[in-house]
This record gives C-alpha cells, sequence and structure tokens, in this order.
C-alpha cells in the first residue's frame, strides 16, 4: 500500500537530495530545493512549519517529494510515476488556499488533471528559470550609491516586503520571516534615514525573488546592485545564482540578461482555492 510519511531531519533530506544532480538541467530545480530546506532543518530541527512529504516505499528510489511550507507546496522527482504523483497529491489536505510553486514542466500535466479530479479550482501561470553563467563580469553599474548601503535585511522589513509584494495572501508574512530569517535577503537602505528603499530574497528553490526597487529610488541601478551583491553571496555558498521570471516580464528578462543570466527550462506557479469556496 502507498502512503505519505514525513521526513523530519536533515540527514534525511540529504539522503533524498542525493538523488538529485546539481549539474543536470533535469534535477538540479528539486536540488536546490532541497538543499534550501536541509540549511534550514540544520539551523532550527524544530521547524514545524514545514512537512516533507515522500512515498515511504519508494521515496529512496524515485525521489518524489511534496514540500508543504505553509501555505506553499513545491513538488519534484527522479523518477516519474504518474500513479505515485497522483497518490500523493490525493493524500494531502486541500482545505486552505495553497500555491504550487515552480511546477517542473514534467509534472505539470499530471498535476492539472489530479487536482481537477479532486474538484479545486486553480489558475496556472507559466515562469522560466534562468541561470547565471558562472563568473561572468558583472555591468559597470554595480557600485552602491554614495547616499545609500547594501545590508543584510531584519526580520522587521517583512512587513514592509509582504505589504508591497503582488502574490500576498495569508501566511505571505511568515513565508518572508522564514527567508529573512534563514536565507540571503539583501535591502538597500538609505544611510540618512535607514529607509529601505529596495530589496531581494532568496526563495525556498534557491531563486533570487522578490525583486523591487520602490519607485521614486528608480533609475538609480539599485537592482544591478542588489543582483551584483545577491550572485556574489550566493556564489560564496557555492551554489549557482539562479531566478525566474514570469514569461510576459520583458522588462526582468532584459535586466537579469544583461547580469549574464541565460533561459534554462519552463516552470508553472498553480494557485489553488480551498475546497470549500463556493461560487
Amino acid at each position: 500500500m502507498t502512503e505519505l510519511k514525513v521526513l523530519q531531519s536533515a540527514e534525511d533530506l540529504k539522503i533524498l537530495r542525493d538523488l538529485y544532480d546539481e549539474t543536470s538541467l533535469k534535477t538540479r530545480h528539486g536540488y536546490y530545493t532541497l538543499t534550501n530546506y536541509i540549511r534550514w532543518f540544520e539551523r532550527n530541527p524544530q521547524l514545524d512549519s514545514v512537512n516533507v512529504h515522500v512515498l515511504s516505499h519508494s521515496w529512496q528510489k524515485t525521489g518524489f517529494f511534496i514540500i508543504e511550507d505553509d501555505y506553499q507546496f513545491y513538488i519534484n522527482c527522479v523518477v516519474y510515476n504518474e500513479l505515485e504523483v497522483t497518490t500523493a497529491l490525493r493524500s494531502m489536505n486541500w482545505d486552505k488556499e495553497f500555491k504550487i510553486t515552480a511546477i517542473p514542466a514534467s509534472l505539470i500535466v499530471i498535476v492539472e488533471k489530479t487536482l481537477g479530479e479532486l474538484e479545486l479550482k486553480f489558475k496556472k501561470v507559466p515562469l522560466q528559470i534562468y541561470q547565471q553563467v558562472r563568473n561572468h563580469a558583472m555591468p559597470t553599474n554595480t557600485i552602491c550609491p554614495d547616499e545609500f548601503v547594501v545590508r543584510t535585511l531584519c526580520i522587521s522589513d517583512a512587513t514592509i516586503i509582504n505589504d508591497t509584494w503582488y502574490s500576498r495572501q495569508n501566511g505571505s508574512i511568515d513565508f518572508f520571516r522564514n527567508l529573512i530569517e534563514y536565507n540571503i535577503c539583501l535591502g538597500i537602505y538609505r544611510k540618512d534615514n535607514n529607509e529601505l528603499v529596495a530589496w531581494c530574497t532568496r526563495c525556498p528553490c534557491g531563486f533570487l525573488g522578490t525583486l523591487h526597487v520602490r519607485e521614486v529610488y528608480r533609475r538609480h541601478g539599485l537592482a544591478s546592485v542588489l543582483i551584483n551583491e545577491f550572485s556574489k553571496r550566493v556564489a560564496q555558498q557555492g551554489d549557482s545564482v539562479r531566478t525566474m521570471i514570469y514569461d510576459g516580464n520583458e522588462i526582468s528578462k532584459k535586466l537579469f540578461l544583461k547580469h549574464g543570466f541565460q533561459s534554462e527550462e519552463t516552470v508553472f506557479i498553480v494557485r489553488c482555492e480551498t475546497k470549500n469556496v463556493q461560487h
């Protein structure tokens, strides 16, 4: 009988991650997602907002997982098995709104099919993963202007970031608090009054995300400053620098291409309504 179990330690997650090859386009997405949560569990073994669901009889062979992080799911596998994916999705609790983030193209069809069979209302959005070419020469305008300073975000900045985020929902402020506590997350602040004017975070899949510059401070090159500093810090951890961009966001594509990023693969975000929503 196929049953889900929850992996509860960083050591178990390392066994799972060993099935994923960082150098392979097919599996590096899952590799970096698992690496993120390994680091989180190493710092906080009692991390109760995260559950890593696997299939009890086959997880060490197929590498299939569903990571449940508050209101978000992350799904991946090394060996695709339609029955296992369907069984796992049907076993999850869908009684609240969820966002399934960065679903690989290889899984999107079965995810949509299963959610439809569960009679869940959902919306799908395609995105492109971009990865920076290693040792890429940075643009010359990446020096932070004198009136600003770049430093690590503070937990208290989560409220500002969440309030500005186009994708905020119930639970998203805790999402940002976790990112700031555990991941590389950078802000640019005015030196004279400490105002936060621009920021970026490292998302659980390893991406540079939520890059934002307040409108009044644009055209100062601050986005490039953040990308440059973020890239340096991620590279110091030995990781590839990656981001995820909506298909229609040509401004972001142009910016990241300037910084040596290349398109690698298509993934999807699926937003699911609670089963209890009445229309």
